[in-house]
């Protein structure tokens, strides 16, 4: 099975050279002139951001809005829902709209609902200065998504997550420049304008194109608010203005914008034109495939809020959050488009609950299954980041060591090392596959040494056999901890693993079971099956009878009188009970 593409996201603040002043009398189409728009993240001294609880994200409440109708904020959103069930977090969406009035009021509501965190996506961020300083006065820590807020708001931001619109801008370009062969008229569909995607998906590819490629020229550029049928016009009238001297056409969106394209190219026969887009939807892939489209960005609407919401869950679990955390730069061609079509376009979904539950029964085998499921999932997806590879390590690794001190096991003497420095050294290792393997080592060793000390080597059987034959008895996992000299977690999960059920689902099942024999007895009332079955409260035995076999018990009573499984009628089963010459 291939591997999936791993790519090195970028949170560390960097520039390509020194910040130059006077901007602003550099020409548009010098880099110089975006620099402070680029790197305005690196520039910003923030405030006292609120302080973490530092006690994990379950039952955390976080609220989000999706300011615009489109097939990438359904992504975004369920890129979002999907970190969030995972990790026990009340998430709430807001449906917004993209004016400055619609975004305040939301700022609004987010200070009356006072959620834990407040992931926000700002359309337009230039025309709303301020809008943050509400939520952050009333204590509310603020992850910034998907588009740039203004300058004035980044003091009062957490971080800031999404694409590097910049870099990805420039990385299309090259490959735009290319397939070009660096000459040409070329002319380029923006983003919805005003917002920061506009800005550097129009001025990244363009400032990209002067310094690498002289010879190539831009006829035009204009936004068509993101709607095929402008888009379509626009293209019309460069092909009918450029004619020949159009050679080519870039694309800040390669779904609606792109088939807009599509359609005035074919309208008027020129499919000679060399198209490239951003964004990665499965339609820009089948085009690349086709030839349609020579490239686009990768950029998974998932990914966009899966980083947003992991974010939050770092932080929640008090881990260090960087004041940008980038989605991966890479650009999608003929070259490696089957890899992104034939696996998952979306992070792999962890579980780890099953790897604890195996750590505490010191299960070998079930960890051993464990990280051969892992390992496959990630095999599934497209793309993986190597922050998510290392914060899926750091995640087991903080399993391991608080099931071992629960246990009370030094995880030093596992892993020969502070959990501070093993943490450090999972962030600088660049080999994922080797993490994964020296985790799946050190929680065998733990398996082993659990092992070796359980009690009486109690097997699983015997504690169910137990339970099956004194089912009628008061029984809860306290006292079976008590009879079998083991904890009640670890009787729990030991019960759960062998029987595929909890201990209690378990036990009233067998005593429904015992329930249903004696209430062929049409001497027995049935509030006295229920104190032989082991229930003193008749009401809760019909109310569990009821929910095993979809009726209660007079009914079900009935219903054997009328039949009995052996042909005999309500008489002839009457008589059973009462014996001959009665």
């Amino acid at each position: 099975m291939n591997k999936p593409l791993i790519l090195v996201g970028d949170s560390i603040g960097r520039s390509y050279y020194p910040r130059p002043s006077h901007q602003e009398d550099f020409p548009l189409e010098d880099e110089r002139h975006w620099y402070d728009r680029e790197h305005m993240h690196w520039q910003v001294q923030k405030l006292p951001m609120p302080e973490s609880s530092m006690d994990g994200p379950e039952g955390k409440r976080v609220i989000c809005n999706i300011p615009m109708v489109h097939d990438y904020m359904n992504q975004f959103r369920y890129g979002l829902e999907r970190v969030a069930d995972s990790s026990g977090i009340e998430l709430e969406v807001i449906e917004t709209g993209l004016t400055a009035e619609d975004q305040i009021l939301y700022a609004e509501k987010v200070v009356e609902l006072a959620p834990d965190l407040v992931i926000h996506l700002m359309p337009a961020g230039d025309q709303q200065e301020g809008l943050y300083k509400k939520i952050y006065a009333a204590g509310i820590p603020i992850i910034c998504s998907n588009l740039l807020p203004s300058r004035e708001d980044l003091p009062y931001i957490l971080s800031w997550t999404g694409p590097n619109d910049w870099e990805m801008s420039r990385e299309l370009a090259r490959h735009f420049a290319h397939y070009m062969d660096y000459k040409g008229g070329y002319t380029l569909i923006s983003h919805f304008k005003g917002t920061s995607c506009d800005t550097a998906r129009t001025w990244g590819v363009i400032t990209e194109l002067k310094k690498i490629a002289p010879d190539m020229v831009c006829l035009d550029h204009c936004s068509t608010q993101m709607d095929l049928r402008l888009s379509q016009e626009a293209v019309e009238k460069w092909i009918g203005e450029y004619g020949e001297n159009l050679k080519g056409i870039v694309s800040a969106d390669s779904a609606l914008v792109q088939k807009g394209i599509f359609r005035a190219m074919r309208k008027h026969e020129r499919d000679d034109i060399i198209c490239v887009s951003h964004w990665s939807p499965p339609e820009a892939l089948e085009d690349i495939k086709s030839g349609k489209l020579l490239a686009t960005t990768y950029q998974s609407g998932i990914i966009d809020g899966s980083l947003a919401m992991q974010t939050a869950v770092d932080w929640f679990s008090g881990f260090e959050v960087p004041p940008v955390c980038y989605m991966p730069v890479h650009v999608i061609t003929a070259s490696d488009v089957d890899l992104f079509l034939n696996k998952r376009n979306e992070f792999p979904h962890i579980e780890y609950k099953e790897y604890m539950i195996s750590l505490r029964l010191g299960d070998s085998q079930g960890i051993e299954n464990y990280f051969l499921n892992l390992v496959r999932e990630f095999q599934e997806c497209s793309l993986i980041t190597a922050e998510y590879c290392s914060g899926v390590a750091i995640e087991l690794l903080s399993r391991f060591i608080a099931v071992s001190a629960e246990a009370g096991i030094s995880n030093r003497s596992l892993t020969g090392r502070d959990p501070a420095v093993l943490t450090k050294q999972i962030l600088q290792r660049k080999n994922f596959n080797r993490t994964l393997e020296w985790l799946e080592r050190i929680s065998l060793k733990y398996c082993d040494l659990v092992n070796e000390e359980l009690p009486g080597k109690v097997s699983a059987d015997q504690v169910v056999e137990y339970v099956r034959s004194n089912s009628h008895k008061a029984l809860s996992l306290k006292t079976l901890s008590y009879h079998f000299n083991l904890s009640a977690a670890y009787l729990g999960q030991l019960y759960k693993k062998t029987t595929g059920s909890n201990f209690s689902t378990h036990l009233n099942i067998l005593r429904i079971e015992q329930a249903k024999v004696l209430l062929r007895n049409p001497l027995l009332k049935e509030y006295e099956v229920a104190r032989e079955v082991g229930y003193t409260d008749s009401s809760y035995f019909f109310r569990i009878f009821k929910k095993i076999t979809g009726m209660n018990p007079s009914a079900f009573r009935e219903e054997i009188m009328d039949v009995e499984p052996d042909g005999t009628g309500k008489e002839e089963s009457l008589n059973q009970f009462h014996g001959p010459g009665e």
